[in-house]
């Protein structure tokens, strides 16, 4: 039994992938000094490409016949490390973007460039505080309507608001720009909270 297992797994080193158009694609493995291609299989709902030349495989036989060569990938030496008991990262080890699902419940995501999204409705229940920041640029939001409900919104630094701002049901205001902290005249309050609940919906305020 110990023989034929032997036969049937073996440690091997991807050399190099094919392209990743097919149905099944191969990559290039060497084990036990032998070159061969192999077909990589996953996880359902998983797909992924091993770096070439960077990565390690379990490869086996099907039906003991040598011609018939599947592998599993894995990447140690480039793997993120560190982790505790439980955890679970799904990351991409070349850019070094990572998700991780740290012990203490904390979700950690890491994104060194673009983070694109495409969904229909995005619900977000917090028990604390939300925070949108931005060191540098522009937070833009594109929306049919923004509506804020709060019981007091606060801007700081000076508030610009363009035409089609409406305030408590009134008809949009013409073109409006607030000193800084605008917020003690009566007669602008609605029109002023009206503003700031705008700015803090575009992430440009608290």
């Amino acid at each position: 039994m110990r023989t034929s297992i032997k036969a049937l797994i073996k440690l091997c080193s991807i050399k190099k992938n094919s392209s990743d158009t097919e149905t099944y694609p191969s990559s290039q493995i060497q084990y036990l000094g032998s070159v061969a291609d192999a077909v990589q299989i996953q996880p359902y709902g998983l797909t992924s490409r091993p770096p070439d030349t960077k990565s390690m495989g379990v490869m086996f036989n099907i039906q003991a016949q040598e011609q018939n060569r599947m592998f599993i990938a894995f990447c140690s030496k480039l793997r993120k490390r560190g982790l505790k008991a439980g955890e679970t990262v799904l990351e991409n080890m070349l850019s070094g973007g990572y998700l991780h699902l740290k012990s203490d419940g904390t979700l950690e995501i890491n994104i060194p460039k673009d983070l694109i999204e495409t969904v229909k409705n995005i619900n977000v229940t917090s028990s604390g505080n939300v925070t949108l920041s931005a060191a540098s640029g522009t937070v833009t939001v594109t929306a049919a309507a923004v509506v804020v409900t709060s019981a007091s919104v606060v801007t700081t630094g000076s508030v610009k608001a363009g035409t089609g701002l409406g305030c408590n049901g009134k008809a949009p205001q013409s073109s409006v720009t607030l000193p800084t902290n605008a917020v003690n005249d009566a007669t602008s309050y609605a029109l002023n909270n009206a503003i700031k609940a705008l700015l803090i919906a575009n992430g440009m305020a608290q």
